[in-house]
């Protein structure tokens, strides 16, 4: 297993653009998250999610145009499965390439950062009526 899975701590710029592009799957097993931001970045480039299945997590993931998930859910906190689930992905070649396949299709939908200001900005400003 030595070599196959890296803790790389907290990065920016370079380091996290190469971490990124090296990756074959983001694994993020919180038991709390507001929004996911990090899982739309992997989205974002194409990388397939495993994640808890808390807050904004599941929104975030969203669909790929075929309605299917770009990514795997588990239940916060529950290590077997989460164990389980990271079996399957490395087990199952056939699962990796749907996952693969279905965030490539889901980065195709995802909103830039000019667009998401736009839309935030219209929710607040109707918020604030």
């Amino acid at each position: 297993m030595r070599g196959r899975v890296r803790f790389s701590g907290p990065q920016t710029g370079t380091d996290l653009a190469r971490s990124y592009d090296s990756a074959d799957v983001l694994v993020l097993p919180s038991r709390a998250e507001t929004y996911g931001m990090v899982v739309t970045e992997a989205l974002a480039r194409g990388l397939p999610v495993i994640a808890g299945e808390v807050g904004g997590v599941p929104e975030a993931l969203g669909h790929a145009a075929d309605g299917g998930r770009p990514g795997l859910l588990v239940p916060p906190g529950d290590s077997q499965t989460l164990g389980q689930t990271l079996s399957c992905w490395l087990g199952n070649p056939r699962e990796r390439a749907r996952l693969r396949a279905a965030a490539r299709s889901r980065r195709e939908g995802l909103s830039d950062w000019a667009q998401t200001s736009r839309e935030l900005s219209a929710v607040l400003s109707e918020a604030a009526g």
